[in-house]
């Protein structure tokens, strides 16, 4: 139970997050770049602490009060399975009256406890989830930048490169010279 609770905040809170965070923006191209295809990712802008609070924010206004009405659910749910199972419970005098809130006053503080446990779990374990992805995330941008200089695009030699540089200079010069005889 504690499980399915803590999957359903999760896909929300995800539903939050994914409403707070930019899209990334990626441009392959492949002309002029001599049959190489090159990609550009660029990452929006997004500030984790103010996902961090957004997350906050959606706890204290849409977690908490969704789970306080589960609990409320649950506990309605489960008198109603017992009353079923054991039969309706009988009347009372005033001391078994009283007998009968105390216990009731000690099963609600009890499932009060319960569903406190369960929210604060719920937020540590994205607390956690947060901080764990800032962490592979981190990880990985090594990787991710190895990539660009383990597999550079140019696959053609720098002396080759250095060359058709010079042959564009030496036309461009030859041009100039035609232009300057034409004038």
């Amino acid at each position: 139970m504690k499980f399915a609770t803590i999957i359903a905040a999760t896909l929300a809170t995800a539903n939050a997050v994914k409403q707070t965070t930019m899209q990334m923006g990626s441009k392959t191209e492949s002309d002029g770049f001599m049959q190489e295809t090159v990609t550009d990712v660029t990452y929006a802008a997004v500030d984790l602490d103010q996902i961090q609070a957004d997350i906050e924010a959606w706890y204290s206004n849409t977690a908490s009060p969704f789970i306080a009405d589960h609990k409320n659910m649950v506990y309605k749910a489960a008198l109603a399975e017992m009353e079923a199972e054991h039969g309706a419970l009988l009347e009372t005098c005033d001391e078994g009256t009283a007998c009968r809130e105390r216990y009731i006053a000690e099963l609600r503080e009890k499932i009060s406890l319960i569903w406190k446990q369960t929210l604060t779990n719920f937020k540590q374990t994205i607390e956690s989830a947060v901080t764990e992805t800032r962490a592979e995330v981190e990880d990985k941008w090594i990787d991710l930048q190895e990539c660009q200089t383990n597999h550079p695009c140019c696959s053609i030699s720098e002396i080759f490169w250095m060359n058709n540089i010079k042959k564009v200079k030496q036309v461009r010069a030859e041009y100039a010279g035609f232009v300057m005889k034409w004038f």
